[in-house]
């Protein structure tokens, strides 16, 4: 067999692969959490969360794409006019291709789809907005992980086998073929230089991570109010402190829009902290309902995406 067509071979069932365990994973995780865990005491729990906690939850599934749209109509700017409108609507295509994609990130195909419509640009272009915006979001989110280390927090494992963890699942993270592959031009970080040596000031990539730990901050508050509701105001503090972790682990391609990941994580972190299994995982799950709720005025937009403007495709 030639090496080119076993390479294409092998590819093809390494993604075929890929696509499996996306699908698996979430379901293993939620049959083996709601094995060990007592459902009745997840039910009662429900029952305690509040109007106000489901209107904050509805309120920021709304929030989540407009101040996303402000960033990414910001780091457009330099290349074409993006509106926040449209800009928004592509953080709805995205939360909305996460629901049946593996990981935040492939929900970003519909969005770098809409961009290019709205902008009238290339596909291309609007890659290397898109990688640039994943690139300043996931540095937002060690940045927060790293703020969680100023703070001294009783644990029932030592810090340092927690800031291993951390190292570890990051360094996995950003190695993965589709971040840092430095030999990969379409690697996302490649695609971020690309864009910043062409068209991006410092001043512009400034406000940019900056807009990234706003969007982080706004779209990771819903399980710390749920933790709050629950379990009180220390309950909140602790999942507060692991949650841009886990948010960070959730890129990672291996689930769909990082359900299952998403909770497990919850429960095996927050149990460490001290916190209710029960409470971790619906805090788990809240974050997962709201990227979900995000995501479906997507339903009736996604037409857009067939839509070609200024008779641009590539």
């Amino acid at each position: 067999m030639p090496m080119a067509k076993l390479e294409r071979t092998v590819n093809t069932v390494a993604a075929k692969n890929n696509r499996a365990i996306a699908v698996v994973l979430p379901l293993v995780s939620f049959l083996v959490l709601f094995l060990v865990l007592d459902l009745s005491d997840i039910t009662e729990l429900l029952q305690n969360i509040g109007l106000g906690a489901v209107v904050v939850l509805l309120v920021v599934s709304g929030l989540r794409p407009l101040v996303g749209g402000v960033r990414s109509s910001f780091a457009f700017r330099p290349i074409a006019r993006l509106s926040v409108a449209d800009a928004a609507k592509g953080y709805v295509l995205s939360a909305y291709g996460t629901i049946f994609l593996p990981s935040a990130i492939g929900g970003d195909l519909f969005r770098i789809e809409h961009m290019k419509n709205a902008t009238g640009t290339s596909r291309s272009v609007s890659f290397l907005v898109a990688a640039t915006e994943r690139i300043l979001g996931l540095f937002s989110l060690i940045f927060l992980t790293a703020c969680v280390f100023l703070f001294d927090v009783p644990m029932k494992i030592p810090w340092h086998l927690i800031g291993l963890v951390f190292v570890m699942t990051a360094a996995i993270l950003i190695s993965t073929k589709y971040i840092l592959k430095l030999t990969d031009e379409n690697s996302l970080f490649n695609k971020a230089m690309s864009y910043t040596k062409e068209y991006a000031s410092w001043n512009m990539l400034v406000a940019v991570f900056l807009l990234s730990v706003l969007f982080q901050l706004v779209s990771l508050s819903v399980p710390v109010l749920v933790a709050y509701e629950l379990s009180g105001f220390d309950s909140a503090v602790m999942i507060a402190l692991i949650t841009p972790t886990i948010a960070l682990f959730s890129a990672l391609p291996i689930s769909i829009g990082g359900l299952g990941l998403r909770e497990a994580s919850y429960v095996g972190a927050g149990v460490l902290l001290g916190v209710d299994e029960h409470v971790c995982l619906i805090c788990g799950l809240s974050l997962s309902v709201s990227i979900i709720l995000s995501g479906l005025p997507g339903v009736f937009i996604q037409t857009e995406l067939f839509q070609t403007h200024h008779g641009e495709t590539e």
